[in-house]
């Protein structure tokens, strides 16, 4: 126990801890003994002060925050540690992030960071004399979260297919990726590093709200903006036809518009003509007009959500068109059926279906060609009850009518797609094709029966009633494939001598020959003769035809036979031979027709009794150049005409009777008459509005003119005929007597006499102008009376352009052009002439005179070669000078024949069409029609009305 007033000294604390020191340590303290000594001599006993004790070192060293998460540029809360016993000092390891600190006094850690750390554990330790404590923490500073996300632009109007301004934000903070919710719409994309949104959009979107994220990797910040996406407002709205023409009762065609962009909803202002509508939806104005209606302007417009775009186009309604003669063929027929009550003949254009007795169309259509390289394989038949036509040549999609030969009404359409022959049953109550692929067979309403493989293409077929029999086929080339009809059964029969040559008519019998050996099978294969010719047959220069109890050979084939020689089956011996000129030979029923070529002659050869008999025929002069022949076992015939004329074999001896009136070959117009030149020999006269014919005058002519007034006709005779046809004469009747006032006799020859090769009449009726040739060409202008002569050249065969009142003319330099010629060694011209003084040129060709100071004329430019090309037109004077030139360039067609109306506008029967003057545009085209619509360029204006032909009709439109 230490006494009151003096402390425990340091010897006794020493020799109290020696037994705990080490000898080593021992002596190392005794110098320190004697220091002790010293100090314990000088304490006063009890009564001295000890110095106080040192410190314990400081321990339970404690933080708040062991883990401290601090971002840069903002100040940490203080982390301020508590400690057992007295620090002297702290410090920490590793060095604080920058901006960090730990006060030396207290052990507190503050301040900002300035830059990011990684999270790191740092160890601060307190310190006093005695000792020193520890502790740990872990520091991260990162960068701070995004703020103040703002968009420039927070409510987006879009477009489809229009690339929007990108909106691009601005943002407080470092980002480091945006996103955004919901998607976008398809087509635009935010960038995850700028946070731009841009594009263009694809889709229509409604408006909808988005939020974009910024973020980091402390936080994000978020921002709102609307976006909506429209489809664009539709444009360039245009109409297929922007000037309608319409008639009532006569279905428009549907005019359509294309649009770019996507339109909701059609509208028209003003309201269409009654019966015509427009489709709300697709825009097409399409309908049958049920009352006239003057020519007017319309605006439809195209509308959607976001805006709308108008297109103007003018529709007029004008009367319907109507028939007043029903024509026939315009062109050659080269394929006629007859049976008792029905005639079907075919032009390769157009087909007609005939009653036998009355003559009436009983049906009729034209064909659909494809500028592709179709072709018709099968024109058309007719058997029984049933008429088949070809009715499309499309490549590999050919389509063949099937009609009912009573009523003409269609009862089926069959596609034969590449089919290279088609039969008719001799019956009609099946159709049968063959291609590379097989042989089909159809009913006579269109239902397939069967269809067999393999290459039918150059099969030679005999349809009888129940059975199709097949030479040339797949089975081989020496027999005969026999096919059930309609169950498909198929045999074949043994083989054959010789080769194939062609079934008899009637489908009994085939030949065969091998050299000038011919031989004779029935169709069951049965050999029934077998003769020798005087020479070996040669299918190239000879026909082979079987009819009957009868074989005939030609000398020669197509329009080049030359002679025939028919012999009895079994007999070598020919037992009647013909010659004639250049024929060609038709079979048909128990007849063979040998058509001259040229002549309107034929023979025909009887072969329905014991021995062929046969019978010479002059026929009427109209009947030049003979196409065709057809015949039913009854022994009723017709025969064709070059000129679409079909003659009734049974009429010849007596009054010549046509089914119609053959091509219209000239058609001409007044105020008062309408005359039309027809190939019969007629030209029929009719009241300006044709609904009165007024008379016909028993003439073949081939260019009729009549006076303005119609008191003058001009009719010459019809020149086509070459040798064949030798009459020119040109008369001149006065209307409505019909009696001549003048004629003009000229003869086709070729020993250089002058003979009409052209000629124009006035307007008055008062002047003529004649083209003479063709050897010496000359033409000249004399009263219509014929003298004296006013004006005359040689040299050329150009038109002569008379003046309505005849004063002034122009004489062109060559024959008329068209669109391109090659006739001209320089570009079309002419003189202009009033009565016998020039007054001027023009480098033009003249087409006529819109009154006697207005020419109209075509205008051509060279394009080498001597070729010359149609530019435009243009009026000029009677001097040459050009008063104006027609706008539109050649949209305004050159015109052979132009009739000229009193409120500026010609018609052109080139394009069956009106234009105007004034603009150059169309103002006017035909009504539709049923049937045939195709058009010759045969027409005339007569008072108020347009004549002109149409399929197998001649019509009178009003316009």
């Amino acid at each position: 126990m230490v006494s009151k007033g003096c402390f425990r000294s340091p010897a006794r604390q020493f020799f109290d801890q020696a037994s705990f020191i080490s000898p080593g340590a021992l002596a190392t303290a005794g110098f320190a003994l004697l220091a002790l000594l010293v100090i314990i001599a000088g304490c006063g006993g009890g009564s001295s002060t000890a110095p106080p004790p040192p410190p314990s070192a400081p321990s339970n060293l404690v933080y708040p925050h062991t883990a401290i998460s601090a971002t840069v540029g903002a100040a940490i809360t203080p982390d301020t540690p508590t400690v057992t016993g007295t620090v002297s000092s702290y410090s920490v390891s590793p060095t604080l992030p920058a901006g960090l600190a730990i006060s030396a006094s207290t052990g507190a850690i503050s301040g900002t960071p300035t830059a990011t750390s990684a999270q790191t554990t740092y160890t601060v330790t307190a310190s006093n004399s005695s000792g020193s404590t520890t502790a740990s923490i872990s520091i991260a500073v990162l960068i701070p979260a995004p703020s103040n996300l703002v968009y420039p632009q927070t409510a987006i109007s879009g477009t489809v297919g229009t690339a929007i301004t990108p909106d691009t934000p601005t943002v407080t903070g470092t980002v480091s990726s945006y996103s955004i919710s919901p998607t976008l719409p398809a087509g635009l994309a935010i960038s995850a590093s700028t946070g731009a949104i841009s594009g263009t959009p694809t889709a229509a979107s409604p408006k909808t709200s988005y939020t974009v994220t910024a973020s980091n990797s402390t936080g994000s910040a978020t921002a709102t903006l609307s976006i909506t996406v429209l489809i664009p407002a539709p444009s360039k709205l245009v109409y297929s036809q922007t000037d309608i023409t319409a008639f009532v009762g006569a279905a428009i065609t549907p005019d359509t518009p294309t649009v770019t962009g996507t339109a909701s909803s059609y509208s028209i202002s003003p309201a269409l003509p009654a019966g015509l509508t427009i489709n709300s939806s697709s825009g097409v104005i399409s309908g049958t007009p049920t009352v006239l209606s003057s020519k007017a302007s319309y605006t439809v417009t195209a509308s959607n959500s976001t805006g709308s775009t108008t297109a103007t186009l003018s529709i007029v309604v004008g009367s319907p068109a109507h028939s007043i003669l029903t024509a026939g063929h315009q062109g050659g027929v080269t394929a006629i059926h007859v049976t008792t009550d029905r005639v079907l003949t075919d032009d390769g254009a157009m087909w007609i279906l005939w009653n036998y007795g009355t003559g009436e169309v009983v049906a009729a259509g034209q064909r659909q060609f494809d500028p592709g390289p179709g072709m018709f394989v099968f024109q058309s038949d007719m058997a029984g009850e049933v008429a088949v036509v070809q009715t499309s040549d499309k490549p590999m999609n050919g389509v063949l009518s099937v009609y009912s030969a009573s009523t003409g009404q269609l009862i089926a359409s069959i596609n034969i797609g590449g089919a290279t022959w088609v039969k008719l049953a001799t019956d009609g109550s099946y159709i049968c094709s063959g291609s590379t692929t097989g042989l089909t067979v159809w009913s006579s309403t269109g239902s397939e029966e069967f269809t067999l493989p393999g290459n039918y293409t150059l099969a030679n077929v005999s349809a009888m009633p129940g059975r199709l029999q097949v030479a040339l086929g797949p089975a081989g080339q020496n027999v005969i494939e026999t096919d059930s009809v309609p169950s498909g059964a198929s045999t074949v029969s043994a083989p054959f001598n010789g080769t194939f040559t062609s079934w008899f008519l009637d489908g009994q019998r085939f030949l065969t020959n091998l050299g000038a050996t011919v031989w004779v099978y029935s169709n069951a294969v049965v050999q029934q003769s077998l003769m020798n010719l005087p020479s070996p047959y040669d299918p190239l220069t000879q026909q082979l035809i079987g009819q009957g109890n009868w074989i005939s050979i030609t000398n020669g084939v197509s329009t080049t036979v030359t002679g025939l020689s028919v012999y009895a089956i079994g007999n070598a011996t020919p037992v009647a031979t013909y010659s004639f000129g250049y024929s060609s030979i038709i079979p048909m029923g128990s007849y063979l027709a040998a058509l001259e070529y040229g002549p309107p002659e034929m023979k025909l050869i009887d072969l329905s009794g014991a021995s062929p008999s046969a019978t010479d025929y002059t026929l009427p002069d109209q009947m030049l150049y003979l196409t065709s022949f057809g015949a039913n076992p009854n022994g009723q015939w017709i025969v064709a005409g070059g000129w679409g004329l079909l003659l009734d074999g049974a009429s010849i001896a007596t009054t010549p009777r046509y089914f119609g009136y053959g091509q219209i070959t000239s058609i001409a117009g007044s105020s008062s008459h309408i005359a039309v030149a027809t190939s019969i020999g007629k030209i029929l006269l009719f009241n300006s509005a044709g609904d009165t014919q007024q008379g016909a005058i028993d003439f073949w002519s081939g260019n009729v003119q009549l006076s303005s007034d119609g008191s003058v006709l001009a009719a010459s005779a019809f020149a086509f005929g070459n040798q064949y046809y030798t009459d020119r004469t040109l008369n001149l009747y006065s209307l409505p007597s019909q009696s001549i006032i003048q004629t003009f006799p000229y003869t086709f020859n070729s020993n250089n006499t002058p003979f009409l090769v052209g000629y124009s009449l006035s307007g008055s009726g008062q002047t003529l102008g004649q083209v003479l040739g063709p050897i010496t060409p000359s033409r000249q202008v004399t009263p219509s009376s014929g003298s004296p002569i006013i004006w005359s050249d040689t040299g050329t065969q150009g038109p002569i352009v008379l003046s309505p009142d005849g004063p002034n003319f122009a004489a062109a330099s060559g024959s008329y052009p068209g669109i391109v010629t090659s006739d001209y060694t320089a570009a079309p011209s002419a003189t202009l002439w009033s009565n016998d003084t020039l007054q001027g040129a023009i480098p033009a060709f003249p087409e006529g005179w819109i009154d006697d100071t207005h020419l109209l004329a075509a205008n051509y430019m060279p394009t080498g070669n001597s070729y010359f090309t149609y530019t435009g037109s243009s009026i000029y004077d009677p001097a040459g000078n050009v008063l104006s030139v027609i706008p539109g360039g050649t949209s305004f067609p050159p015109m052979r024949n132009p009739y000229f109306t009193s409120n500026g506008l010609v018609y052109d029967a080139g394009t069956n069409a009106i234009y105007s003057l004034a603009t150059g545009a169309k103002v006017w085209t035909a009504p539709p029609v049923n049937g045939p619509d195709f058009t010759t360029a045969v027409g005339a204006v007569a008072g108020s009305n347009v004549v002109y032909v149409k399929g197998y009709q001649v019509f009178v439109a009003p316009y």
